[in-house]
C-alpha cells in the first residue's frame, strides 16, 4: 500500500479531563509542508575494558514531531494558533500578540491521498508567523509540535487507520 499527500487537515479540542476530542475543524495547510516525523533513538553503548565492540547497546526511542504551515492568517486563527487576542474596531479585526509565547495544546487528523487518516489527539503546537513579502511566496504560519502522551490508558499517542477496502 502506498501513502502519500494530504486531502483534508483538521484540528480538534483535546480534553484533559478524559482523553477525547471535540470540536473538529477543517484548516488550510499549505501544499507539501506536512511533514510526521520520528528521530534516531538515543544510544548509550556499555563496553568491556579493551574490547572495541559494546557488550551492551541500549537505545531510547526519541519523541515524535510534526510539521506544516497554515494559509489562513486571520486575526482569528492567529489567536487560536499563536496565542494572543483580537480586537474589532469598525467590523476590522486586530490581532495582537502575546507578550509571552508558549505551545497550545491541539488535537490534529490528517486524511492522506489513499485514504488512510492520521489521528494524533494531544500535540504541543509552537506557531510562528512566517512573513515573505514578495512576488514568490505567499505569508504563511509555520507549526512545529511535539506528539504528547494523551495520558489515559485507552487513548494512544498516535493512530494511523487504513484506507477503507475498496
Amino acid at each position: 500500500m502506498l501513502s502519500y499527500g494530504v486531502t483534508k487537515a483538521e484540528v480538534g479540542v483535546y480534553s484533559n479531563v478524559d482523553g477525547t476530542v471535540a470540536g473538529w475543524a477543517e484548516m488550510d495547510v499549505y501544499k507539501d509542508t506536512f511533514t510526521l516525523e520520528e528521530a534516531d533513538p538515543t544510544k548509550t553503548e556499555h563496553f568491556k575494558q579493551g574490547e572495541a565492540s559494546p557488550k551492551l547497546v541500549r537505545q531510547k526511542a526519541a519523541g515524535l514531531t510534526i510539521k506544516f504551515s497554515l494559509m489562513d492568517l486571520s486575526a482569528t486563527n492567529k489567536v487560536l494558533w499563536i496565542g494572543g487576542t483580537k480586537t474589532t474596531v469598525e467590523t476590522v479585526d486586530t490581532w495582537h500578540p502575546p507578550r509571552v509565547k508558549t505551545g497550545l495544546i491541539k488535537a490534529l487528523r490528517f486524511t492522506l491521498e489513499d485514504g488512510s487518516i492520521v489521528t494524533i489527539p494531544k500535540t504541543d503546537c509552537f506557531t510562528k508567523a512566517n512573513v515573505k513579502a514578495s512576488d514568490a511566496d505567499i505569508n504563511l504560519m509555520e507549526v512545529s509540535g511535539s506528539i504528547l502522551d494523551p495520558g489515559f490508558e485507552d487513548v494512544f499517542v498516535m493512530a494511523w487507520t487504513d484506507a477503507p477496502a475498496v
